[in-house]
Formats: structure tokens, sequence, C-alpha cells
């Protein structure tokens, strides 16, 4: 193992309340952070100033509990507490679109296709819906049955990954819109999914104190 000294760059002074969010964009150059206030701030790597603060306090969605860009950090699509989803330009810091109907709980994800303009998003409600940005609506929504953690798009773009609080994981193929199979390992609600950015291996984090790692094309856990 490499020994490596991990310091603080810098402190950021949000402005947000408790923060509940906060994501990398694909090129590593810009972050966002959301939050307790109902904005989110999207910062600059280097100088870590605010580029852009998106968002309507006024308009009582509640706190921003999901954030996430798409491919080209162009976009900035976020969840809020009261189940809406906006989505914000980034070149023109102005709002989109406004998805107010989607959910009747807290949205806990969201995340964008890898080639795409669809976004996923996933709440407690226990459904998982797949947007289109250029067609303006749902596309497909999964019942999964159980209150939704998390979800993410494979690598490859053709099935979706969603975690539950019962531990479980639904496999969701986009082509054929349904359920490809349910994984049970973890004991307590999934926190966690995140895809290897150069392979296709799924670690997962659960709040019963352990992680996974699984080799996705076998749908088996790495020993």
């Amino acid at each position: 193992m490499v020994n490596r000294k991990v310091h603080k760059v810098q402190e950021l002074e949000a402005d947000q309340g408790k923060i509940f969010c906060a994501r990398w964009g694909k090129t590593g150059q810009l972050f966002a952070s959301g939050g307790q206030a109902g904005h989110v701030n999207v910062w600059r790597l280097g100088r870590f100033d605010i580029v852009a603060r998106l968002g309507n306090p006024a308009a009582l969605d509640g706190p921003v509990t999901s954030a996430t860009f798409d491919t080209v950090e162009e976009t900035c699509v976020f969840g809020s507490g009261r189940g809406t989803i906006k989505v914000w330009d980034l070149t023109t810091s102005k709002q989109k679109l406004s998805f107010d109907r989607g959910h009747s709980m807290c949205v806990t994800h969201v995340d964008f296709h890898p080639f795409s303009t669809f976004f996923c998003s996933g709440s407690p409600d226990g459904s998982v819906h797949v947007w289109d940005l250029r067609k303006q609506k749902c596309l497909q929504q999964y019942k999964q049955g159980t209150p939704v953690t998390t979800a993410v798009f494979t690598p490859d773009g053709r099935s979706l990954v969603s975690g539950s609080k019962d531990g479980s994981i639904s496999v969701w193929d986009l082509t054929a819109g349904k359920r490809l199979t349910k994984l049970g390992h973890h004991k307590q609600p999934i926190v966690a999914l995140t895809f290897h950015p150069s392979d296709i291996v799924l670690a997962v984090a659960s709040q019963d104190c352990t992680m996974t790692c699984w080799d996705f094309g076998q749908l088996s856990i790495i020993s």
C-alpha cells in the first residue's frame, strides 16, 4: 500500500446551513454542494470560489438533497426534500426545467447517463425514475417496492443500479424497462453505490458497517 499524506487544502464557507450532498463533475473542475438553505453552490477547483448559485429558496421546495452534473458540466440537476427536481443551465445560471410531480418524497439521489441526455432519480417513495432532458419528460418509472437510497447508471449505459433501505440492490434493464435481478447481501440500508472508472466493478457501502465489491459482469462478490 502506498502511504500518502493527506492535508486540508481549504475550508469553504458554503452559507447553506447543513450540507446534505456534494458531487464532483466528470472533468474534476467543478463540484456542487447542496443543503438546508435550498440552493446549490457550484465551486471551481483551484481558487475554490463559487461560480454559480443555483435555486430559489423562496420556491419552498425544501432543502437540496442530491445534485449531479452532465458529462460536459454545462447542466446541473438537483433534487429537493419535497420531491421536486430542478435543471439549471450552468452557462447562463438560469433554470431550464422543473419536474414538480416526480416523487412524493425527497429525492435521495440523481445521476446522469454517461452518453445521453437521460438522468435518473431515486426516492424513499420506492421508485426510480429515468428522465429525458431533450423530451422534457419521464421515460421510465421503476417500482422498487422499498425505499430507494441511491441510484447510478452502469458505465456502459445499458443498466441502472439502485440501492434499498432493506440492504438489497436492484439492477434495471433500460431497454426492456424491467428489473433484471435483485441482489441481497447487506443487512442494513445501502448508503452508496459507485463504479470503478475503467472497469465493471461496483463498490457498495452499507450501514451494516461493511462494504462489498461486485464483479458486475458475473454479478458476484469479489473475494
